[in-house]
């Protein structure tokens, strides 16, 4: 007889609870949810970028308990693939052949603990203090924070996102009870999304011709230059006429590196092989050299070769040329 009436009392005091906390708290929306935008983080990022996005929760009562604190839970679905751990990625094409881009939402801040359903949920409060008096509502705003994984190199370049990202909410007037134990309230969704533009840079080496007492006859000489651009970003290299005279069809190095150019030594650039297309603008009979970024180094040689000609002062003779990537 003492445990029945034990269990008797234990099952009064459980039911004449549960109605109080469903007359506190008639429901939550989310009012807006903004999405993870990380803008243009460059081409290779190889440092953490990061960014937020608020969400923005209303939570409705009942009279007589105008006044009341909710505690607000937001949760975050994991990815879609989530087995393979704690990573999310937003990808570029195909979710099964495309790129992807490593990222992550944290709940508290762009280091703390990773966001995700039950007490793994951002917590936020609120006071049921607005509006009419046998409706009083709240509202809070929850912040969330992507980064975007450092270490990251060699993608290509384009529009990445993570779609629809589940938001659930939980709440409860509670305060001491966990967001796991707390009742879903609203289910809503965001994405994250990041540009990578296309961009190169180019590493010039000296073309260096040697010593040379005569030039009855042709001087060649290698070099090269190299490229990196974000992987499948097209690219043209280009060169300029140099300064001694500025002109693609007809190269000089001048004394000391200045002119008179028709006193210099003339000289040529080829590209694809020592009697390949000279190089050049595109003009006066030159071609441009174009290719197709890897994500890496692209090492691009250049040909020389100083032309027969008639010896001109002794001295040291000397150009310099501009090369261009156009992307």
């Amino acid at each position: 007889m003492m445990r029945l009436a034990w269990l008797l009392f234990f099952v009064l005091l459980a039911s004449g609870l549960s109605p109080r906390v469903e007359a506190q708290q008639r429901g939550c929306t989310v009012q807006s949810a903004s999405q993870f935008d990380f803008g243009h983080p460059g081409a290779n990022p190889t440092s953490a970028v990061t960014t937020t996005a608020d969400v923005r929760v209303r939570c409705e009562g009942n009279p007589p308990q105008r006044g009341d604190t909710v505690k607000v839970c937001v949760g975050v679905d994991p990815w879609f693939l989530g087995w393979l751990g704690p990573v999310r990625y937003m990808t570029r094409g195909s979710i099964f052949f495309g790129d992807f881009l490593q990222h992550q939402i944290y709940r508290d801040s762009a280091s703390g603990p990773v966001a995700g359903l039950g007490n793994a949920s951002a917590v936020g409060y609120l006071t049921l203090d607005q509006g009419p008096t046998n409706a009083p509502y709240g509202e809070a705003l929850i912040t969330l924070h992507g980064v975007i994984e450092p270490g990251q190199n060699g993608l290509p370049a384009g529009t990445y996102r993570e779609s629809n990202i589940g938001l659930e909410v939980r709440s409860t007037t509670n305060l001491g009870e966990s967001c796991g134990d707390a009742p879903v309230r609203a289910m809503d969704q965001t994405y994250a999304v990041a540009v990578l533009d296309g961009s190169c840079t180019v590493v010039a080496q000296d073309l260096a011709f040697g010593s040379h007492s005569q030039l009855s006859g042709a001087v060649p000489a290698t070099t090269s230059i190299g490229v990196t651009c974000t992987r499948d970003t097209a690219y043209t290299v280009r060169m300029d006429g140099g300064t001694t005279a500025n002109d693609v069809a007809d190269r000089r190095m001048g004394l000391n590196g200045t002119g008179p150019a028709a006193q210099g030594v003339a000289y040529q650039l080829r590209h694809s092989g020592p009697n390949g297309p000279l190089w050049g603008d595109g003009t006066s009979g030159t071609s441009t050299l174009s290719g197709t970024g890897t994500g890496g180094s692209q090492t691009l040689p250049v040909y020389g070769r100083v032309l027969p000609q008639a010896v001109p002062l002794p001295g040291r003779y000397e150009d310099t040329v501009t090369v261009t990537v156009q992307y």
